[in-house]
C-alpha cells in the first residue's frame, strides 16, 4: 500500500481549533475592550439634570428647611447669596446650623446666640472683602404660621448686628418659581 498525503481529517477546521483552544485554557485576551458610551451617557445627563435641578442658576445653595411653609407674594426680586436666617415653627436657625428653639428664648428684644452668630458672618465677611464696603443685608426665611413677635425679634437682632437691609423670602403666587425677596 503506498503512503498517500493525508486530507482533510475533522477537527482540523479553523471553527474547531479556536473552539479547542478555548475548551483548553490557552485563550488569548483581547488587546481592545469595547465601552458601552451610551449608559455613561444616559448617567451623566441624569447627574447633570440632577444637579440643575437642586442648585440655583449661580451654582450656591439657598439653605431652605423643609419644615418652612414660606408665604405667599406677588411681586418681588431675585435672591442673592446673603447670609440666611430661618425661623421654623420650634427653631431658629442661620445658615443651616441651629441657633436656638423658640421655646428657649428668654425675653428682651434681642437674640444674643443669634446677635453672635451675625456678628461673627460680619467680621469674616469683612476680613476676606476688605476693599468692599458691607452691603448689610440678610435673608429671613419664616413660616408662614410663625407669631410675629418672633419675627421681629429676628429683625431687631440683625439690625443691630449692622444687618440692617432685611429681606423676606417668599413663594411667588402663580406658580413654582425662584423664591423672590420683598424688602
Amino acid at each position: 500500500m503506498p503512503i498517500h498525503t493525508p486530507g482533510r481529517r475533522a477537527g482540523s477546521g479553523a471553527a474547531l481549533r479556536l473552539a479547542k483552544k478555548h475548551m483548553s485554557g490557552k485563550a488569548g485576551k483581547s488587546l481592545y475592550a469595547s465601552l458601552n458610551l451610551t449608559a455613561m451617557v444616559d448617567f451623566m445627563t441624569v447627574v447633570v439634570i440632577f444637579l440643575l435641578m437642586q442648585f440655583s442658576a449661580s451654582g450656591e445653595i439657598l439653605f431652605m428647611q423643609k419644615d418652612i411653609r414660606l408665604p405667599d407674594a406677588s411681586a418681588g426680586a431675585e435672591l442673592e447669596r446673603v447670609p440666611v436666617v430661618a425661623l421654623s415653627a420650634d427653631s431658629i436657625t442661620f445658615e443651616g446650623s441651629i441657633v436656638t428653639g423658640l421655646s428657649d428664648l428668654a425675653d428682651g428684644e434681642v437674640i444674643p446666640e443669634l446677635q453672635s452668630k451675625l456678628d461673627q458672618a460680619r467680621n469674616a465677611w469683612t476680613a476676606t472683602n476688605s476693599s468692599k464696603p458691607f452691603d448689610h443685608k440678610v435673608i429671613v426665611q419664616a413660616d408662614q404660621d410663625v407669631a410675629f413677635k418672633y419675627v421681629r425679634r429676628v429683625m431687631v437682632t440683625c439690625t443691630v448686628s449692622q444687618y440692617n437691609n432685611v429681606m423676606f423670602a417668599t413663594r411667588r403666587v402663580g406658580g413654582p418659581a425662584p423664591a423672590a425677596a420683598a424688602e
